[in-house]
């Protein structure tokens, strides 16, 4: 648990965790249905968690905030940058954001994908 959120950052450590998937995968140390095998895991604690992709987005954009007090000059992305981003994401004229093309709910539909492949 975060003192200072009251709660376990769950939005920034999953964000951390798909990163780390997608550059497992890019370097070739996951196959497809292996990433999405891991990927999947990580769908029960957000589910849980949040009920929105703004809920979700507020509790990132928290914890990163909290992750930079101890990163220092080890990051070079600013919180404004990740704000600003954050916010293109919730912006409901960006056709381009995931988080606007697909729907909170489809979180609790069950992926074909993760262990049919």
């Amino acid at each position: 648990m975060t003192p200072a959120l009251g709660r376990p950052p769950v939005a920034w450590d999953v964000g951390r965790y798909v990163s780390v998937v997608r550059a497992g995968f890019a370097a070739g140390y996951a196959d497809e249905p292996g990433a999405w095998q891991l990927l999947g895991s990580a769908v029960a604690p957000v589910a849980h968690t949040y009920r929105s992709w703004q809920q979700f987005a507020e509790d990132f954009v928290a914890g990163r905030e909290l992750w930079m007090r101890t990163a220092g000059g080890e990051w070079s992305g600013s919180q404004e940058d990740t704000v600003s981003a954050v916010r293109g994401r919730l912006d409901p004229t960006n056709g381009e954001s995931p988080w606007q093309q697909v729907p909170w709910e489809a979180i609790y539909q069950v992926d074909q994908r993760i262990g049919g492949r």
